[in-house]
């Protein structure tokens, strides 16, 4: 291979590396109305995975004692909030037993623990309204609006599997 060819290539595949890393995270932020989440038939949310609901982030956590109680704490660091949501295999700390017990938590139940953890979040009012509740329980999805009528940012991680879908811009 000449020095010519070698650098040609060295050059696309940077060029090629650097359009796909900027175009990744602009695919990564969602603003609308009116948006819909669903973990649908996900099988896997990761360790670490995380979702952006304007100043709240939720970081899924494989730990029961995490995402099982209710609080949405203050992010002192970013700013906004934060809360756990639970990951396909979380593990389960019994009192008594020394191993740990790991359980599958299914795609409907990911989203129930996100509109549960959005429906915590409130300044003076309720900041969310969840437009269908029916879709919840029949379909796993969970589609929100602000009670203010301002359009929601959502962004998300990479190995986020959530569909977000805007219904209203």
């Amino acid at each position: 291979m000449s020095k010519r060819s070698i650098l040609f290539w060295s050059a696309f595949i940077f060029l090629l590396t650097m359009a796909y890393s900027c175009q990744s995270e602009k695919d990564n932020v969602i603003t609308g109305k009116i948006i819909s989440f669903s973990y649908g038939i996900t099988d896997s949310v990761g360790i670490d995975a995380w979702l952006k609901v304007d100043n709240t982030k939720f970081i899924h956590s494989p730990h029961s004692y995490d995402w099982k109680n209710d609080l949405v704490l203050e992010n002192e660091k970013e700013g906004g909030y934060y809360a756990y949501l639970p990951t396909t295999k979380s593990f389960f700390y019994r009192p008594g037993y020394e191993k740990r017990h790991v359980e599958s938590i299914g795609p409907f139940n990911i989203t129930a623990f996100l509109a549960k953890k959005l429906g915590k979040l409130k300044e003076e009012r309720l900041v969310y309204q969840n437009v269908q509740p029916t879709a919840l329980t029949t379909k796993g999805e969970l589609i929100i609006k602000r009670k203010d009528n301002q359009k929601i940012k959502v962004t998300k991680s990479a190995d986020c599997p959530v569909k977000i879908v805007v219904l209203q811009k």
